[in-house]
């Protein structure tokens, strides 16, 4: 999962996303805010892109910015 930080309306989310999911992601919101404003420093202004790797009881949140360097933490 990417996500990018982007100027506009915010679109009907209830539209795109299927209704037949049965996946939850459950997180401490705080901690999950703190740890994208931490690893979202690295990245660059134009992008700001943050990665996220989820498995079993884990998220993993990266950065790789080519001219600052990358930055990862896990969330568990």
């Amino acid at each position: 999962l990417t996500s990018k930080l982007i100027d506009g309306t915010f679109p009907d989310y209830q539209r795109v996303i299927p209704t037949g999911n049965d996946k939850k992601l459950i997180i401490d919101r705080q901690s999950f805010a703190a740890a994208v404003d931490r690893v979202s420093t690295i990245s660059s202004e134009r992008g700001r892109a943050v990665k996220l790797s989820i498995s079993e009881g884990q998220v993993t949140l990266a950065v790789n910015n080519p001219d600052s360097g990358s930055a990862t933490e896990e969330l568990s």
